[in-house]
């Protein structure tokens, strides 16, 4: 089966991106975005990103050579996405190696009432690195929902999941990628315990902010355009 990359977020991030995938033969996809344009033209930008070296920069314009990949402002309920363009059988594996900054020029808005006193205030809700199926047209891909999606997931009655998307690795810095959606821990404690975690409640907010700074796995997404998390792992902060 082919597969295409696509790397997204839902907070101001920076980004450098180089793939190696073995397929038969090796073959290396690499791109800096430092430039004023990319080094090559199976590039296709969705939502809001941008390079910072080139003319659609709007809040500080790099020099050509010092940019970077920013997928969004630092605004609510933003998303912005790349693909590189380029299919490969993933009977092999992949191999992803990028760098990446985030940061905020605002406090988060999010309420730590219910949190031990001093407890910083989140910002954005994190990134995404997407595999989706090769056959799909790379200018036909919309992404997911924002917020707890990070532009992968979806949900039924409410947004569609990243078009043909096939797996998403979530850099979740605020909570919500591991926390809420399907096979999300709320979902899961809801089926052992049958106890349901409302927004707000000091419980739900406690639980939630001890997922911050996670990286979780979630699969492709069903008819519901539900996305159910695989795995995850929390890294101490």
């Amino acid at each position: 089966m082919k597969k295409r990359l696509l790397v997204n977020a839902l907070m101001l991030l920076v980004f450098f991106l180089g793939i190696g995938g073995q397929a038969y033969a090796q073959f290396t996809v690499q791109e800096d975005f430092k430039g004023s344009s990319t080094k090559k033209n199976n590039v296709i930008f969705i939502g809001g990103a941008y390079l910072t070296a080139s003319d659609n920069a709007t809040v500080q314009k790099d020099n050509n050579g010092d940019g970077w990949l920013r997928l969004t402002e630092a605004k609510g309920t933003k998303s912005g996405g790349v693909i590189i363009d380029e299919a490969f059988s993933s009977d092999k594996g992949v191999v992803l190696d990028f760098e990446y900054k985030t940061w905020r020029t605002k406090e988060g808005a999010d309420d730590v009432s219910a949190l031990p006193a001093g407890t910083p205030k989140r910002g954005g809700d994190g990134f995404t690195v997407f595999l989706l199926d090769g056959n799909t047209l790379g200018d036909r891909v919309t992404l997911g929902g924002t917020g707890h999606n990070l532009g992968y997931g979806g949900s039924q009655g409410y947004n569609d999941a990243l078009t043909n998307g096939y797996l998403g690795l979530g850099l979740d810095e605020y909570g919500n990628y591991i926390f809420a959606g399907t096979n999300g821990i709320r979902e899961v404690r809801l089926r052992k315990d049958g106890y349901w975690y409302e927004d707000g409640t000091n419980e739900t907010e406690q639980l939630r902010y001890s997922l911050k700074n996670s990286v979780g796995l979630r699969g492709k997404s069903n008819y519901q355009n539900n996305t159910p998390l695989i795995g995850y792992k929390t890294i101490a902060s």
